[in-house]
């Protein structure tokens, strides 16, 4: 699989959005109705990632997104993990973990928190995290 670096609003990230959306309302009764903006993904405060097969056809998704102290249990420097997906047909390919390896070196050159992860559309509070200072480039 080839992991590329991809704009939110990519229309392969809109496709695979509308996807997870699907899965969401299956699993959930209801799509994730939570904001997003490309904006939220852009780096340095987040990033978004889409994995292409072989012949070049978008299979996996998914993204970080830096968060600020709220009401909702995020304090300033929190990340986020959003639409991670994957289509049905690649599963069980390791896909997750090789992205997730990404998003935490990205993250980790940053600095800041750990992450947040809120299985779609959940009402519990995001895990804490632990300060840790930014490593050089």
């Amino acid at each position: 699989m080839d992991v590329r670096v991809i704009r939110y609003d990519h229309p392969d990230a809109r496709k695979l959005d509308e996807e997870v959306q699907v899965e969401y309302a299956e699993r959930y009764g209801e799509g994730d109705l939570t904001h997003m903006d490309a904006a939220h993904f852009e780096p340095p405060r987040g990033l978004y990632l889409i994995a292409y097969d072989t012949d070049g056809t978008p299979v996996a998704s998914g993204g970080w997104r830096s968060q600020e102290r709220s009401e909702e249990g995020y304090e300033d420097g929190d990340a986020e993990i959003k639409r991670m997906f994957v289509v049905r047909a690649a599963r069980g390919r390791g896909w997750p973990g090789g992205s997730s390896r990404r998003w935490r070196t990205a993250r980790g050159r940053r600095g800041g928190c750990g992450w947040s992860w809120r299985p779609a559309p959940s009402s519990r509070r995001p895990s804490r995290c632990t300060p840790r200072p930014a490593t050089p480039r």
